[in-house]
């Protein structure tokens, strides 16, 4: 069988080429390919992520690792792993053949996501692969979870069905009955696919060194979806999520799983590490971006004095000075190189660049002034007021001056302190005996000082009351004082409740009646004895 073995093809999967293998095999059963081709029979080989990539590798004469990179789904899966040890163990698992592991070391079974084992084909790729290589082939990047469509024609994907209930253990190639109604992707599938393809040829060639979460927080504050406390603005952000993607949801059959539309996976991914399907990233980094590299590449960010420049910033920093320099306006700048227009301002003030302002009121003198204003931390509200022009036209000088802001905040939050410490001090010198839970429930200083000053608030509280075990009922005792309430009671009640309700509705006779037998049996003598229907 090795003199019909074929040629790897461009962008071909390693199913593609086993089921090429199969195809040119002199038998007609798969469990005598599998025997020739893996010394096994019972194999089945995934669309996505191919297993024995060794024994395949052997039979193309390929390097095992580009068929692995090139002819599986493995960058994409292990860029969803945060923990690269298991991304090891994967790797492993592909090489070697270990499939009954595959999944759960792919953490793709702890993510919950049933996209189905599914084989794609590109009916246009299909007549071209046919046309240069005389064989139409399945494609490795049709088979990523989420690629839905193609991108290079526009037209959705044609799917067969590769697991249970379809080919099951058998092999094929495209044929030309799957794509009997070719229909054109509507624009959030195409963004999609586009993005999972090009991060799929970048992750190819390298993996990012900057943690996943760290570059989240930079996008989503530069779009302003962050607070200062770097919190997320959900709500929005949630509303803006589903209105990119609602075109890929609102479908009679969603081509992603409905889970995804509710975007509760997006807090995870800013705020912690954790393993994940790659799925969830993508739909976050195509939100905020246009391509893989420009969602590493980052916002540009404000950089101190003492902190250096990042190679890929200082290109895009050197361009808008020098657009600025040009007499370019800063809405123009900000247009081309889709930077904020508060960021290019910012830019200009730095570097001394002139800028053009709507009204010319603020002198040198006036905007030295403010500054020594400021620097003193006077409300922005009072300094405009003082020298007549707006809080915005302060807060940017404000801004201009690098450090200047973190020293107002600095100063702010100690004014605070100070404030909150002598509340809470003079709170307990008017209430020495109050207790920890009456301090925070009646200073309003206590939680601003767990928030901000945890360590000196401790100090100051009283110490921990010491616990007092809770003493056990004593139901002997209880049953003779009830009995004793229910002596004085008249005969003629029509229930249990309305009794209990007239001894002080505790349910004392309803729910621990076993307990207090005494009082129940005389509890039924009072009630009202019930109308026999026959008399």
């Amino acid at each position: 069988m090795n003199s019909l073995l074929p040629i790897w093809l461009p962008d071909e999967s390693a199913y593609s080429y086993v089921a090429q293998c199969d195809a040119r095999s002199p038998y007609q059963s798969w469990k005598q390919s599998n025997q020739c081709l893996f010394d096994k029979v019972g194999i089945r080989i995934h669309p996505m992520l191919t297993c024995h990539i060794n024994k395949i590798a052997d039979m193309a004469n390929v390097d095992p690792m580009a068929l692995l990179l090139r002819g599986t789904g493995y960058v994409m899966v292990g860029f969803g792993l945060e923990d690269k040890s298991k991304a090891l163990i994967l790797q492993q698992d592909l090489l070697l053949g270990k499939g009954t592991s595959l999944f759960s070391d792919a953490r793709l079974a702890a993510s919950r996501l049933s996209f189905g084992s599914w084989l794609k084909a590109c009916p246009m790729c299909f007549e071209e692969d046919e046309i240069m290589h005389g064989v139409g082939y399945w494609h490795t990047v049709h088979q990523l979870h989420g690629v839905i469509a193609c991108p290079k024609h526009g037209f959705r994907l044609a799917r067969l069905k590769a697991g249970e209930g379809g080919l099951n253990h058998a092999y094929t190639l495209p044929i030309e009955a799957m794509f009997k109604c070719n229909e054109p992707a509507i624009g959030e599938e195409l963004k999609l696919a586009g993005y999972l393809i090009a991060l799929y040829n970048l992750l190819i060639n390298k993996s990012p060194s900057i943690p996943l979460g760290d570059i989240y927080r930079e996008w989503l504050d530069a779009k302003g979806y962050l607070t200062k406390c770097e919190n997320l603005r959900w709500k929005r952000l949630k509303s803006d999520l589903t209105h990119c993607w609602q075109g890929i949801f609102n479908q009679l059959e969603p081509t992603l799983p409905l889970e995804l539309s509710e975007f509760s996976f997006v807090p995870a991914l800013v705020h912690q590490q954790r393993n994940v399907h790659y799925i969830k990233h993508v739909l976050l980094m195509a939100f905020l971006t246009r391509t893989p590299e420009q969602f590493f590449k980052g916002p540009l960010r404000e950089t101190k004095p003492n902190q250096s420049i990042p190679p890929e910033f200082a290109v895009d920093i050197e361009e808008a000075l020098m657009l600025l320099r040009a007499g370019i306006s800063m809405r123009q700048v900000s247009k081309k190189l889709e930077r904020s227009i508060g960021f290019i301002k910012q830019l200009a003030l730095r570097n001394q660049i002139t800028i053009g302002r709507r009204r010319q009121k603020i002198t040198p003198d006036i905007e030295r002034a403010i500054w020594r204003q400021a620097l003193i931390g006077t409300h922005r509200a009072i300094i405009a007021d003082h020298f007549g022009v707006s809080t915005g036209a302060v807060e940017q000088i404000i801004q201009s001056y690098s450090g200047l802001s973190q020293w107002r905040h600095q100063l702010l939050m100690t004014q605070h302190k100070q404030e909150n410490r002598q509340r809470l001090l003079a709170f307990i010198r008017d209430e020495p005996d109050a207790v920890r839970n009456t301090i925070k429930q009646q200073c309003s200083a206590y939680m601003w000082l767990y928030k901000h000053d945890k360590e000196w608030l401790y100090l100051q509280l009283p110490a921990r009351q010491a616990y007092a075990p809770r003493v056990g009922v004593n139901w002997a005792n209880r049953d003779y004082a009830v009995l004793a309430q229910l002596m004085g009671l008249r005969a003629g009640y029509r229930s249990m409740s309305a009794l209990d309700r007239e001894l002080g509705g505790h349910g004392w006779l309803l729910r621990f009646h076993r307990k207090l037998p005494k009082s129940t049996a005389f509890a039924r003598k009072l009630l009202r004895p019930k109308l026999n229907i026959d008399d």
